[in-house]
């Protein structure tokens, strides 16, 4: 699967409810605006899936991650570690 940042302007609880259904395995919550998706759909079909194209929620944008660095808690390099492997 390919792991996707979504990033909002600003926290959206609607959208953070349709990524819980849309992905309910599939997703991490790093900051009330910021989540990632694991999937192996394009990053367009995210977008729409998550009505995001035509901004109906909002100041969204979505990226495809081809490698990651940082400082985080543990938890977010487990489930990196994990959705990248399938």
């Amino acid at each position: 699967m390919s792991i996707f940042v979504i990033n909002a302007q600003n926290a959206n609880p609607q959208l953070a409810a349709a990524i819980a259904q849309a992905y309910p395995d599939n997703f991490f919550t790093l900051a009330p605006d910021q989540w990632l998706v694991a999937t192996d759909a394009l990053t367009k079909d995210i977008a729409d899936k998550l009505n995001i194209t035509g901004g109906t929620q909002g100041r969204v944008a979505v990226f495809k991650i081809e490698t990651y660095y940082g400082w985080h808690e543990k938890n977010l390099w487990e489930w990196l570690d994990l959705k990248s492997k399938k």
